[in-house]
């Protein structure tokens, strides 16, 4: 299933025409902010305020921040630009450790998961 799924997004990749790209790294993704969030406004480490409707946020674990990548659901084929802008913190619960990076909600709703609040996602840095 995962090899079909790497397939499907080298395939969107090249028919999008992005020519610099890294393999694509499947990591497990959950969103972050909301309206009634504590970090709405707040500073990201690239020292600019968050927005939960912005669709190009990103908060990773090790990725520099200005890092720009093509986010991919394999589930629903849906795709975004977006950059690293945050860091995604230290959490020891081991659950929430495993997940490698958090999108905006307004960039969870774009590629069709917040609802389902975890998914796996493909990144491909550009």
């Amino acid at each position: 299933m995962i090899m079909g799924r790497l397939f499907f997004v080298v395939l969107l990749v090249l028919l999008f025409d992005y020519t610099a790209f890294a393999a694509g790294t499947i990591v497990l993704a959950s969103w972050y902010g909301g309206k009634s969030s504590v970090l709405e406004g707040k500073l990201m480490k690239n020292k600019r305020p968050f927005r939960s409707c912005d669709k190009k946020i990103a908060a990773h674990k090790s990725l520099p921040i200005g890092t720009k990548l093509v986010v991919i659901n394999p589930d629903n084929g849906r795709w975004l630009n977006m950059e690293v802008q945050d860091r995604k913190p230290e959490d020891n619960r081991p659950y929430v450790n495993e997940r490698e990076l958090d999108v905006s909600l307004a960039a969870a709703e774009s590629l069709g998961f917040r609802e389902k609040g975890v998914t796996e996602l493909v990144l491909v840095v550009r």
